[in-house]
C-alpha cells in the first residue's frame, strides 16, 4: 500500500480517487477511499472481505468472513470492520454498513 515497489507517479495515480456520488466515498483504480481508509472490500457467494489501511493511523485491517449472509440486513464483514475499528481507531472507524438495497 505504501508504493515502495512503484514509481512515485504510478503510486500517485493508483491512489487518485474520484467521488462516487455517495458522500464520503471515492474510488479509483481498484482502491476505495472511505473515511481515510484505503483499500478494497467485496464479496462473492459464500465469502466477504475487507482489506484496508489508514495511513494517518498506520493501521491495517483485514477481515475475512466465510459467509455472505447479511446480519439484520447489513454486510457482515463491514459490521466486523466497524466494530473493530471503533475500538482500535475510535476517531476513524470503518463506516458502518447501511441496509442492503433490494435487488
Amino acid at each position: 500500500m505504501d508504493g515502495k515497489l512503484l514509481t512515485k507517479e504510478t503510486q500517485a495515480e493508483r491512489l487518485r480517487t474520484l467521488p462516487t456520488g455517495v458522500p464520503g466515498i471515492s474510488y479509483g483504480l481498484g482502491i476505495l477511499d472511505t473515511a481515510g481508509w484505503l483499500g478494497r472490500n467485496g464479496d462473492l457467494p459464500g465469502y466477504e472481505a475487507v482489506a484496508v489501511r489508514h495511513p494517518a493511523d498506520k493501521a491495517v485491517l483485514v477481515v475475512l468472513v466465510n459467509s455472505n449472509v447479511n446480519y439484520q440486513d447489513k454486510n457482515l464483514s463491514s459490521l466486523v470492520a466497524n466494530t473493530v475499528t471503533s475500538i482500535v481507531t475510535p476517531d476513524r472507524p470503518w463506516p458502518a454498513p447501511t441496509p442492503a438495497k433490494p435487488e
